[in-house]
């Protein structure tokens, strides 16, 4: 682990929970529950992420026969693991900020590019009426983005889901496209929307002096190279479409 994982300070003190409760002393769901004391959702993805980063585990005590003869659901309970022992070794007594700011020293430009992509995707998708992020990973990601950068990306946003709720209004439902009606009421907007986010991400990425974004294959096509005839961006430069396709 050169540098820490991304988790969370909810997360860290999840981990803090069981650092004394290993494989053969686990704590019951029910009494993390309570002492966790999140909302669910914010528990369930907690959970989740520490799970799929191996730093803790979870499993089920065996029924006795009558307990299971009587319908009685088994008890899950949730362990440290090896990793997380050590993890919490090393980045314990650091904060989710304090983590960032290592691994953004320890980044290679790839690392940087691939972060600024990923945090224009997540707050254009914040304005979407049911996120696919949380709030901590809404504000993390988007640390790393000038507020300029930002506005154009709230731009495209906006009127991608605008297009959207018309779209439902007129055809009955926000899934692709099914007739050239619905394509062509469809299509121009996404295009135009899409080439505004590349463009915000582009100038961000200029900024921080690292190679154009990686652009779909069909760039110089579908999408016309970004010649799209946008109005001008908040930062009154056009940004240059040579780009690496993904």
């Amino acid at each position: 682990m050169a540098y820490p994982p991304v988790i969370s300070d909810n997360e860290k003190n999840m981990l803090r929970l069981v650092e004394s409760r290993e494989l053969s002393n686990p704590i019951e769901w029910s009494q993390f529950v309570v002492l966790a004391d999140l909302q669910p959702s914010v528990f369930g993805d907690g959970i989740a992420h520490l799970v799929a980063g191996g730093l803790i585990d979870t499993g089920e005590a065996k029924q006795g026969i009558l307990s299971a003869l009587f319908g009685g659901d088994p008890e899950v309970y949730v362990f440290i693991t090896s990793a997380g022992k050590k993890y919490l070794a090393r980045h314990g007594h650091t904060t989710a900020l304090e983590d960032a700011h290592e691994a953004a020293f320890n980044e290679t430009s790839d690392d940087k590019r691939k972060a600024i992509e990923e945090a224009v995707r997540i707050y254009m998708n914040s304005f979407s009426p049911e996120p696919n992020y949380t709030t901590e990973k809404i504000i993390e990601a988007t640390s790393r983005l000038d507020d300029d950068v930002k506005k154009e990306i709230k731009v495209s946003a906006l009127e991608c889901e605008k297009m959207w709720d018309e779209y439902e209004e007129q055809f009955g439902h926000r899934s692709a496209a099914t007739s050239d009606e619905e394509a062509n009421f469809r299509d121009p907007v996404i295009i135009s929307t899409t080439v505004r986010m590349f463009r915000a991400m582009d100038e961000q990425l200029r900024r921080l002096k690292l190679p154009h974004s990686r652009k779909p294959s069909s760039w110089d096509t579908h999408y016309k190279g970004g010649d799209m005839g946008l109005d001008a961006a908040p930062w009154g430069t056009e940004v240059n479409s040579s780009c690496d396709t993904l």
